[in-house]
């Protein structure tokens, strides 16, 4: 799920599109917020996030199509998982620090402002905005 994640973080920069926030299934404004609000200053991780519970969902259940009072419980308590993984993690901040770096350095290699956080596109001291 990491590779995926920051291929698609990496195109949707590159291309200055957004990404969705949360899974399919969990698309409310109160979880959008919700999600926003507890990885602020971290785009890639509420990328890798929505990847990883993508992932388990279907490794562990397929890709048939879910009737939603069962789809629902599912994504919220992996989802719920998920957050409580990412935030016993140490080194939360280097990854996405070392992901900034990397998507920094194409963003400008390609010429390309992006909205998304490049610091070369950014006055200095101002926070980078997260994909919505």
């Amino acid at each position: 799920a990491l590779h995926g994640a920051f291929k698609e973080y990496r195109a949707a920069c590159l291309d200055r599109r957004e990404l969705p926030i949360t899974p399919t299934g969990l698309d409310t404004e109160a979880e959008r917020a919700r999600v926003l609000e507890l990885y602020k200053d971290r785009p890639f991780f509420v990328q890798l996030r929505r990847a990883v519970v993508a992932q388990i969902l279907s490794d562990c259940f397929g890709h048939s199509a879910f009737d939603e009072l069962v789809l629902k419980p599912r994504v919220w308590m992996i989802s719920r998982f998920v957050d409580a993984v990412f935030g016993s993690m140490q080194g939360v901040e280097k990854l996405e620090h070392s992901v900034d770096m990397f998507r920094d350095e194409e963003v400008a290699a390609a010429g390309v402002p992006c909205e998304g956080g490049a610091r070369e596109h950014r006055p200095e001291g101002e926070p980078r905005p997260a994909f919505s």
